[in-house]
């Protein structure tokens, strides 16, 4: 097997491994080995093969990782930032919404458990708009027909 192809082969596992157990060690690691690959290709010594594996997945770490984990993080939002952002939106009904049951719609391009506020019924595709949140369940929309 040739040195390329083993190069190629590390690249891959890692990042199997990265998306299996996000850590974002791996990616940079796969990255390196991508680099090893190409320079095994290009007709370089094992030793330029390990510098350039090295030398690449430390500068791509330290350039890109601050970014891709502000990036992937990501933070919960507390129930008032949600009921902020989600008040006033509009959407659809994904199924029948009836007075007092919780049914579903979607918002934002997400899929959201909901309950009517007052008496009238919505069908299935009708449109609807976001009152609040439920209190104590900020995932629970609390909506009205449109």
């Amino acid at each position: 097997m040739s040195e390329t192809l083993i190069w190629f082969i590390a690249a891959v596992v890692s990042f199997v491994i990265e998306i299996l157990a996000p850590l974002g060690a791996f990616l940079f690691v796969g990255l390196g080995c991508l680099a090893a690959s190409l320079a095994s290709f290009a007709g370089l010594d094992s030793a330029w093969q390990f510098t350039a594996a090295g030398v690449f997945a430390v500068l791509t770490a330290l350039l890109f990782r601050r970014k891709l984990k502000r990036i992937f993080s990501g933070r919960k939002a507390t129930s008032e930032e949600l009921e902020h952002q989600m008040s006033g939106q509009e959407g659809r009904a994904a199924t029948e919404l009836v007075p007092g049951e919780e049914g579903q719609v979607e918002v934002c391009g997400s899929f959201w458990r909901a309950r009517l506020e007052g008496q009238a019924s919505a069908p299935k595709g009708a449109r609807i708009v976001v009152v609040s949140s439920a209190p104590g369940d900020a995932m629970l929309l609390l909506v009205r027909p449109k």
